[in-house]
């Protein structure tokens, strides 16, 4: 009997606890009116309409017939990417603030507040701050001809401290000095970021020097070089005016200085090409630069005497002409030719000479001789010496030559000697 009675006063203990327990769940703390307010319809917004980017801009949302400390989502969205802040009612409203760092860049931002099932929406509109140094005007082409036809382009992209560009309409002033003090004031204004003008080439050539000016904004010069046009005919003087056809004389051909049609002296570089045309038609070409306005070349004489035309071409354009005469040469006269046989070596040897220029020097080491052979049947062929010491000496196996007698006529430019041998049968 004891043991039973024990064992109902535990199993009574066990249900009090089981009880006790049921109770204190049951008596938990009821949610607060925040917790359990649920926000419908449209939320007022209250924000200024525009702004300068990197300013802080509040936001205000109400009145609204609220509990206090019911939460809110504000988000901030605008071209370059979303802020998220949260806050809660208080006195049924609720109070946010954009931060410098959230509104450096410009252009229209749209804020959406949302609290249960209510919803508010708003327009900012941050507009670009002053704008900065520099101001760079981006010049292109690099190079335009100064003939006040051609033009380049001058553009600028100003922006503010933060990169953003001004708006449309806003105005930039241009100054171009062109050579000869030549200033030029342009305005324009700003339309889809940039501002861009046509700089149009003066007739004077030289460096064309451009800035522009933005909203008290400054920044380097652009840099235009206007450069001379197509060249005009120029003439060409010949130093010495003659000179032997020896093949080894130099004449110097020198232009004029050359110049476009408005007196722009012609560019270092350009290449002028002469040209020497002789009695026959045929065409020898030096090219050369201009240097300082002149283009200047030696050339070597013809071989050939008679009157040769020099012209020059620029461009494609051919200049005026100059003749010059090439008189016969480099040797004159008549000069002695002597036949000997060198045994030893098994040569004949033909000695012409001595070859005089019209001065009654030496021709030239070097020169060309020409020896023509003619047997008594009438064949005939030529060999070429060179003049070395007012001699040219030619050397030819006797073993090429038939058992006959020979013709020599040997030409130096305008000098010749003959002669005439006969060579025996061989042992």
């Amino acid at each position: 009997m004891m043991k039973n009675g024990r064992l109902s006063s535990i199993l009574i203990l066990i249900l009090s606890l089981l009880l006790v327990a049921m109770g204190c769940r049951g008596g938990a703390e009821e949610p607060s009116p925040a917790e359990s307010f649920v926000l419908e319809g449209e939320l007022p917004m209250t924000v200024v309409e525009t702004a300068v980017v990197g300013t802080p801009i509040e936001v205000l949302v109400g009145p609204v017939n609220v509990p206090n400390d019911v939460p809110i989502l504000l988000t901030y969205s605008n071209s370059y990417g979303m802020h998220l802040l949260r806050a809660t009612f208080q006195d049924e409203y609720a109070w946010f603030q954009l931060t410098p760092e959230m509104t450096t860049r410009s252009g229209i931002g749209t804020l959406v507040a949302t609290s249960g099932d209510a919803y508010g929406e708003a327009k900012v509109d941050l507009r670009a701050a002053q704008m900065v140094d520099p101001v760079i005007p981006l010049v292109g082409a690099r190079s335009i001809i100064a003939d006040g036809a051609h033009w380049a382009m001058a553009v600028v992209v100003p922006a503010d401290q933060y990169g953003n560009p001004p708006p449309n309409g806003t105005i930039v002033n241009y100054k171009s000095l062109h050579p000869g003090d030549n200033l030029r004031q342009y305005e324009d204004e700003v339309e889809h970021l940039l501002s861009w003008i046509r700089v149009y080439s003066g007739t004077k050539a030289g460096r064309t020097i451009i800035t522009s000016v933005v909203d008290g904004a400054y920044g380097p010069e652009g840099t235009l070089m206007e450069i001379p046009g197509w060249p005009e005919p120029f003439g060409i003087t010949a130093t010495p005016p003659t000179s032997p056809a020896d093949g080894f004389h130099l004449i110097n051909l020198r232009s004029d200085t050359i110049v476009d049609r408005f007196g722009n002296v012609i560019s270092d570089g350009t290449l002028v090409e002469y040209q020497l045309i002789g009695p026959n038609g045929d065409i020898r070409e030096f090219p050369t630069m201009v240097i300082d306005g002149i283009a200047e070349i030696d050339i070597q004489a013809p071989r050939i005497p008679g009157t040769y035309q020099v012209r020059g071409l620029a461009y494609g354009m051919e200049t005026q002409s100059l003749d010059i005469e090439f008189t016969p040469g480099p040797a004159l006269g008549q000069f002695d030719v002597k036949v000997r046989v060198d045994s030893e070596a098994g040569d004949l040897v033909v000695t012409a000479g001595p070859l005089l220029s019209p001065l009654d020097q030496f021709v030239a080491d070097g020169t060309d001789v020409f020896y023509t052979f003619t047997d008594e049947n009438g064949n005939e062929w030529t060999e070429v010496a060179y003049a070395e010491g007012g001699l040219a000496v030619l050397r030819v196996r006797l073993v090429k030559l038939e058992r006959t007698s020979y013709q020599i006529n040997v030409q130096a430019g305008a000098a010749s000697g003959d002669a005439s041998f006969y060579v025996q049968a061989r042992e």
